[in-house]
């Protein structure tokens, strides 16, 4: 994940495990060792995108940052995944199965927990709307096409929206790059990422507002699309020193804050570093930090805690005034339900979509994709024809 990736399709469960089997020994099963500082990567995306809901000053300020990471990260991870399935001539179609499986049963379970709260600081339309927009992968259309209801306490699943969506579609077409030869599938993935970039430019130019350009999928595509350009690319080798530079450049542009056009600065850089990260290179600064056992630690916990910690501070927010407060509170309370879901969510999860014959995969994978479609259908239908306005 990005925001909800897997480093492979299957992970193999090793016997070490710390933070009470917590944090898992993976490898990646697309032919590339599991590489603990892609885990780190995601620990920063994550806490900037945490630190900036909750408005920590300096450190919250490149929160609109974190995003962009976890995009280009995503974009990396599924075509690496992809890839592998092709070359092992699987179908694409598991791979549908296996995302159902990873992102669904956590999503649920924090959509479903909010009705608890209905009547204590939560109106229950309101928590129902914003389930169906996060449940049906929506919240970006609705966030870029502004309609009289918005989403709230689940508004932050704009980009798992987007990522759900680039899923839908990216499959097919990296199957017909990779039909045709990997070297001129990697010139066109290049040409489609410098494309999308250059059609973003030209949304900007003609007035765009801030909203649209933020949330909208195809101003986010350009990421998905380098990351995934990185994965069909032939390993190469990136020093410490390009890492480290490549790190300090994006904290720059972080820290001055977010703009359309510093989202290219952010991707860049995010593919430098992974590319130094998987290509066994020296280990430097930029390495270490990111292999750091607490940053991996978050890392690995990174999507529960991207769900939780925004309804967490939006119900704190109807209690306390203080956003000192706030933080004390949520970031805790944030890490301890993500840790919780990790364990007690996610890993049966990720162990359960391996117990079906591969065959049965194939068909799950056609039931998710023909179902994701059809939500997404129905929910932009629901909202754009007004019918949500029927609701009691």
């Amino acid at each position: 994940m990005g925001i909800g990736s897997d480093d492979g399709t299957q992970v193999q469960h090793c016997q070490r495990t710390s933070h009470a089997g917590i944090i898992e020994s993976k490898r990646e099963t697309t032919g590339i060792d599991y590489a603990p500082a892609l885990d780190g990567m995601r620990a920063v995306a994550v806490l900037l995108v945490m630190f900036g809901h909750f408005d920590i000053p300096v450190v919250g300020r490149p929160g609109g940052t974190g995003v962009d990471i976890f995009f280009t990260l995503s974009g990396y991870l599924i075509t690496r995944v992809l890839l592998r399935q092709f070359e092992s001539g699987r179908s694409f179609m598991s791979f549908y199965w296996s995302r159902l499986m990873r992102l669904l049963p956590a999503l649920l379970v924090v959509n479903v927990s909010l009705f608890m709260f209905v009547g204590s600081g939560l109106d229950m339309q309101d928590v129902a709307l914003n389930a169906i927009a996060a449940l049906a992968y929506i919240a970006d259309w609705l966030r870029a096409f502004p309609l009289s209801f918005s989403p709230g306490i689940m508004a932050h699943t704009w980009s798992l929206a987007i990522e759900e969506q680039f899923y839908l579609l990216w499959p097919a077409v990296l199957l017909v790059l990779w039909r045709i030869g990997i070297d001129k599938g990697r010139i066109l993935a290049i040409a489609l990422a410098a494309a999308s970039w250059v059609a973003t430019i030209t949304v900007a130019q003609m007035g765009a507002s801030h909203v649209h350009l933020y949330n909208a999928l195809y101003m986010r595509l350009p990421g998905l699309l380098i990351g995934a350009s990185l994965a069909m690319l032939s390993p190469c080798k990136v020093t410490s020193r390009h890492a480290a530079a490549a790190a300090a450049i994006f904290l720059i542009c972080a820290f001055y804050g977010w703009r359309w056009w510093s989202m290219i600065v952010t991707w860049l850089c995010t593919a430098i570093i992974i590319a130094h990260v998987v290509s066994n290179a020296e280990r430097g600064v930029v390495r270490r930090v990111l292999e750091w056992h607490p940053m991996v630690s978050v890392g690995v916990v990174s999507y529960s805690l991207y769900l939780w910690h925004f309804p967490i501070l939006v119900l704190l927010s109807k209690t306390y005034q203080s956003g000192f407060i706030r933080c004390v509170i949520g970031i805790p309370v944030s890490i301890a339900m993500a840790y919780i879901t990790r364990v007690a969510i996610e890993m049966p999860a990720l162990r359960a979509r391996q117990l079906v014959t591969e065959d049965a995969q194939k068909w799950l994978g056609m039931f998710a994709w023909s179902g994701t479609i059809a939500s997404m259908a129905g929910g932009l239908v629901f909202f754009f024809s007004g019918y949500y306005r029927a609701l009691p």
